[in-house]
C-alpha cells in the first residue's frame, strides 16, 4: 500500500520584482502531508518560484489596480498582499523611467557628437 495524499498546501514565501525583467517573482513552498501504511504522518515540502511577467506596464500605470489584477490572474496570492504587490510595481515603475531617462540621455549624446 502506496502513502496517501492528506492535505495540500502552499505557502507564499516572498514577493520581489525580477533582477532584469520586468516581473513579479513569486516564491512559495509547497508543503503535501502525507499518511504512509503504518498511520506516520509526514510533511513534504518542496520550494517553488513563479514569475508574472508585466510586458505591458507603464510608468503611468495606478499600482493598486494593476496589483489587483495580478491578484484576481494568480490563485497564490491573497488579496492582502496587495500593498506589498503595489510597492514592487512602483519599483519597476521606477526602473522603467530609469531606463528611459538612460537611454534618452544616450541618444542625445549620441547626437551631439555626431
Amino acid at each position: 500500500m502506496e502513502p496517501q495524499v492528506v492535505k495540500k498546501k502552499v505557502r507564499v514565501h516572498s514577493l520581489e520584482p525580477h533582477d532584469e525583467e520586468l516581473a513579479l517573482v513569486i516564491n512559495y513552498v509547497k508543503e503535501v502531508t502525507v499518511q504512509h501504511p503504518d498511520g506516520q504522518m509526514e510533511v513534504q515540502e518542496t520550494p517553488g518560484s513563479k514569475g508574472i511577467v508585466l510586458g505591458d506596464l507603464t510608468p503611468h500605470d495606478d499600482p493598486e489596480t494593476v496589483a489587483a489584477e495580478i491578484i484576481q490572474s494568480s490563485k497564490l496570492l491573497h488579496p492582502s498582499m496587495i500593498e506589498d504587490i503595489g510597492a514592487i510595481i512602483v519599483h519597476l515603475q521606477e526602473r522603467l523611467l530609469e531606463e528611459d531617462s538612460a537611454g534618452m540621455e544616450g541618444e542625445l549624446a549620441a547626437l551631439y557628437f555626431v
